[in-house]
């Protein structure tokens, strides 16, 4: 008899993101110069290639900060935070004075200093991967990377401590709304209550907090988008994509789905046919 192993692709209620820390004398702030750089490498990065390339195609491009199935979620809605387009971001750092005053073939500052985004990574290697693909990706448009390699936990630290200056993450949800992702661009919240990139607008603050006193509603969504919109437009982030998970199991496990949002606690539901079992391993 034919065994088999039972497989189920679903879209993780997750996204992954570079963030940059707005308080970074170098590409923080709210200027229109220092807006252009991070959307610069917003428009540089071939989110893409690491979703063909580094993901194997287990993930499609994000648009929002917020995943798919989410209640707020609006699979009609699009924004240009996927846009990629070396051009554009060229045309952007020439605007604002990011040029390349030595011919090394890097910008400077618009001061003339130097110019090198400090990416922060963990070291396996899937993330050796990233690297090269932000390096490659940046270099296209003539900016500098320089990665330092520390372990997750140490980041984290340093991130929370406001020491980092751009950063890959992911996170999945821990609700089954938008909240999960849009807390963590909430003024008050940043630093050590999640808020990393210790973004501070008041426009947006102002839509989340009306947004907490709403049910799940078009009035809601409407917020939702509107802060989606203010976060491609200062990009405090530069949102990629949202993972698609690939689950495994046996015919006589029962009882496992996967949960929409992540819960630590899904075992409780499974448990094993153990005839099945025993049928499977003798191949009955």
């Amino acid at each position: 008899k034919k065994r088999s192993i039972r497989m189920e692709q679903v879209p993780a209620l997750d996204i992954t993101y570079i963030y940059f820390n707005m308080e970074d004398p170098l590409v923080g702030g709210y200027t229109p110069d220092k807006v252009a750089l991070r959307r610069a490498v917003s428009l540089g990065y071939k989110t893409l290639d690491e979703i063909r390339i580094i993901r194997k195609n287990q993930a499609i491009p994000a648009h929002t900060p917020y995943a798919p199935g989410v209640a707020g979620y609006d699979p009609n809605f699009r924004t240009s935070a996927n846009e990629y387009s070396p051009a554009k971001a060229k045309a952007l750092l020439d605007m604002y004075g990011y040029l390349d005053r030595d011919g090394d073939g890097y910008r400077e500052m618009p001061d003339g200093s130097p110019l090198v985004l400090k990416f922060n990574s963990s070291p396996n290697a899937r993330d050796k991967q990233i690297d090269e693909l932000l390096t490659r990706s940046m270099k296209e448009i003539g900016l500098k990377v320089a990665v330092r390699k520390a372990k997750w936990p140490d980041l984290l630290k340093e991130g929370y401590a406001g020491k980092l200056m751009m950063w890959q993450l992911g996170g999945s949800a821990s609700a089954p709304d938008a909240d999960t992702w849009l807390t963590s661009l909430y003024g008050p919240n940043a630093g050590a209550k999640g808020n990393l990139a210790r973004f501070k607008l008041a426009a947006y603050d102002a839509a989340f907090a009306k947004a907490q006193r709403l049910p799940d509603s078009l009035e809601r969504t409407a917020l939702y988008q509107e802060m989606a919109k203010l976060m491609v437009a200062y990009a405090p982030w530069k949102i990629n994509m949202h993972r698609i998970l690939t689950d495994l199991w046996y015919p006589y496990v029962i009882g496992f789905r996967r949960p929409l949002v992540q819960s630590q606690n899904w075992w409780r539901f499974v448990d094993i046919d153990l005839q099945a079992q025993r049928d499977y391993l003798t191949g009955k």
